[in-house]
This record gives structure tokens, sequence and C-alpha cells, in this order.
């Protein structure tokens, strides 16, 4: 699942709640996570919804062009940070602070190799 650079402030504000894709099966489940340009948003839901009850006209026009499958409502939860940017910091700390903005690159940092 994929969300256009033009929805990345709406989706970093939390303005952007609700999402709604044409899947022949989901490609996300509630409860999971998807990352994304801005951080790790939560999926709230991810439920099958009558086309007839969304109201946008355009896009319901643009859904009727050459897609198949059911409609799915996709209730976004928050965003969180990207978990890999703290894995990278923890990594390079584990290798003796190189790379590294956090404690273990000070001088005297006691570092433990598990040896």
């Amino acid at each position: 699942m994929l969300f256009r650079s033009a929805f990345h402030e709406g989706l970093r504000s939390g303005a952007i709640t609700l999402a709604f894709r044409r899947w022949r099966r989901p490609s996300v489940r509630a409860g999971g996570t998807l990352l994304t340009p801005v951080g790790q948003l939560e999926m709230a839901s991810v439920d099958p919804v009558a086309l007839e009850t969304i109201s946008a006209a355009e896009l319901l026009d643009e859904w009727r062009r050459g897609h198949e499958g059911e409609v799915y409502r996709i209730a976004l939860g928050p965003l969180h940070p990207d978990p890999r940017l703290a894995l990278r910091r923890d990594a390079a700390c584990r290798h003796g602070g190189r790379h590294c903005c956090g404690p273990c690159a000070q001088p005297g940092a006691a570092l433990s190799l598990g040896r």
C-alpha cells in the first residue's frame, strides 16, 4: 500500500485518518503497520465497504475504470518514528560507535560484545 507524496504531510499531522483501496485481497491487515516515508503507520481497521457508500464522485469514477476487486476502507492509526532509524543507531553502537550520535560514541563509554 503506497501513499502519494501529496498525502505525506496529512499522514504526518494526523489529518488523514482514512484511506480507500480496491484490492482482490487486502495488502494490509488490522493491527499491522506500514512503513511510509514519514514513519511507521498503524492500520486500525481494514474492512470491505460497498462502493455506493463512498460519496466522492471523482474517486468513484477513477475506481470504476479498469480496476478489479473489492473496495476496502482502511482506518489509519497513529504514526510512529521509523524503527529502522533506531536499528541503524544501535548497530553503529555495537560496532564501536562508528556513525553513532548516541551515548556509545562518547569517550569512555563501555562496549560489551558478549565475549
